[in-house]
């Protein structure tokens, strides 16, 4: 099994690599601004401290190796417009003393860089690719100083300030530019290059992490090949049926709301992880841009506290923790139903996750969840005046979303109970969230007598959690008695809790009465 390589990467250890621009890509177009832009960003970042140990990252560099005789190409697939950019930056702090570089070559021009730079050519704007490279380059010109000049050569070119060579051991460098470099193993790179440049769509975090776990490399202590290649199967298989069920939009959007920009989902569990951090990463070096995740798992395979197979497999049981745990949580109807309400009502993932880990099972973690429902519908509160500015309107909704929750509850035990098997009704939170079902149809005038004694059950049943420690008791004792002047002088006594005028309930054909 052919693995993409993942790896973060110096800049300076791009000067021993050629490159090649094929002609599917566009020439350099890079304005003035955006390479101004981008040397304001280094000028910025150099002035942090060293001892920060922070490095400067560049978006991913997407290449694939080709063999060309004795000699090894690398063809540009994405990032061609930032790599021309540092060569005319490193060629402008260079004049004086010119080091040998990486070369880029272009398959449309394949001398044009060599041209550029001899001394008639670097003002020619004769051709449009000329054009864009005589203006970033005189832009950089522009831009240098002294200073600049000396602050950016220390920059770029380090390796590890606290290093004397550049032997492997040393690599863990600190205070430089790095590239996040991708080597694709795909057969036809054009289709990689429409899916990022045409299409829009950036390598996710997920992608250059998929890649960094089945990097062939790291599995060098699983044995043969036949045995690595068995692993990387697994774990690549693993991985898309997670994603699959990810994708599904009733197990999402039971744990997530609508607005997700990710193309692939496992990175919701990946972030968690990188949030929570249990692999003790110094979380200062990682940044906080776009790639944070993937750099957060690239410096838990570079700590040297284990082998490299050994972290892959923690780092792969640690996702399918997560994922399980959420399973568990979709599949216990009861824990469906009290966890999809509090992620609704904008509770946290990360912090019922830690509930769950500090409960001694599933019962105790239960019990936790209900008691922060009741404080979280408590808060809302039953006894306010229901304003028809809207101003109650959240209130309403989330007390009639959980008037929802508790009846699917209570139906679910009721007619297990009752006919001594599995019934499972589900409340279907994916509809609740695309469908942005509202407050719209209580009717203040509706008639809620609750004179029949299913209703009056049902009624009790609902406010249960809601109640105060003696209504609790007295509608247990409700359910006790068999005498129907002990049941109305206790559903008299719990109903004075819950005033009904100033609380109007909703109709049960409203959007959110309906019980699933």
């Amino acid at each position: 099994m052919s693995t993409n390589v993942i790896d973060l990467i110096a800049l300076k250890e791009l000067f021993k690599k050629k490159f090649f621009i094929p002609d599917y890509q566009r020439g350099y177009r890079w304005t003035k601004q955006q390479v101004v832009d981008l040397l304001e960003d280094l000028n910025e970042f150099d002035q942090e401290p060293p001892e920060k140990q922070m490095f400067y990252c560049m978006q991913p560099l997407v290449v694939k190796e080709k063999r060309e005789g004795e000699q090894t190409w690398y063809e540009v697939v994405d990032g061609q417009q930032r790599l021309t950019t540092f060569y005319l930056l490193l060629k402008a702090l260079e004049e004086d003393s010119p080091t040998e570089l990486f070369e880029i070559k272009y398959q449309r021009m394949p001398k044009l860089l060599e041209s550029f730079f001899q001394d008639d050519c670097k003002n020619d704007t004769s051709t449009i690719d000329r054009y864009y490279l005589s203006n970033a380059y005189q832009a950089i010109q522009s831009w240098l100083d002294d200073e600049k000049r000396s602050r950016l050569r220390e920059l770029l070119y380090a390796y590890d300030p606290r290093s004397n060579g550049d032997d492997e051991e040393t690599k863990d460098y600190a205070h430089n530019v790095r590239f996040i470099w991708y080597e694709t193993q795909e057969p036809d790179p054009i289709k990689v290059f429409t899916r990022l440049n045409i299409g829009k769509i950036s390598l996710t975090n997920a992608e250059l992490i998929k890649a960094l776990l089945l990097n062939q490399k790291n599995f060098s202590e699983c044995g043969d090949e036949r045995a690595i290649r068995l692993r990387q199967q697994e774990v690549a298989s693993e991985w898309d049926y997670i994603e699959r069920v990810l994708q599904k939009p009733d197990f999402w959007l039971f744990l997530n709301n609508i607005g997700y920009t990710h193309p692939t989902r496992i990175d919701f569990i990946l972030d968690l992880i990188a949030e929570e951090n249990p692999f003790d990463v110094n979380k200062e070096d990682i940044g906080s841009d776009h790639y944070k995740t993937f750099r957060y798992f690239y410096a838990y395979f570079k700590k040297a506290d284990d082998c490299s197979s050994s972290k892959i497999e923690k780092c792969w049981a640690k996702v399918q923790e997560y994922y399980r745990t959420f399973v568990e949580w979709y599949e216990d109807l009861e824990l469906y139903h009290y966890v999809g309400y509090l992620l609704a009502c904008g509770e946290k993932q990360r912090d019922l996750l830690k509930i769950w880990r500090e409960s001694k099972d599933k019962n105790d973690f239960l019990t936790r969840l209900k008691g922060i429902v009741y404080k979280k519908v408590s808060a809302y509160g039953l006894d306010f005046q229901y304003n028809t500015d809207g101003s109650d309107k959240a209130k309403s909704k989330s007390i009639l979303l959980f008037h929802n929750i508790q009846t699917a509850i209570n139906r679910n035990q009721r007619e297990t109970e009752k006919y001594n098997m599995g019934v499972m009704y589900r409340f279907p939170f994916h509809l609740y969230k695309l469908e942005s079902w509202d407050v719209e149809h209580i009717n203040s005038s509706t008639d809620n007598d609750l004179a029949d004694e299913a209703a009056r059950k049902e009624w009790l049943v609902n406010v249960y959690l809601m109640a105060s420690d003696e209504d609790q008791e007295r509608i247990r004792k409700y359910f006790e008695k068999t005498s129907e002047e002990e049941k109305q002088d206790i559903f008299d006594e719990v109903k004075k809790s819950f005033p009904e005028p100033e609380c109007p309930l909703p109709e049960k054909s409203t959007q959110l009465g309906r019980c699933y």
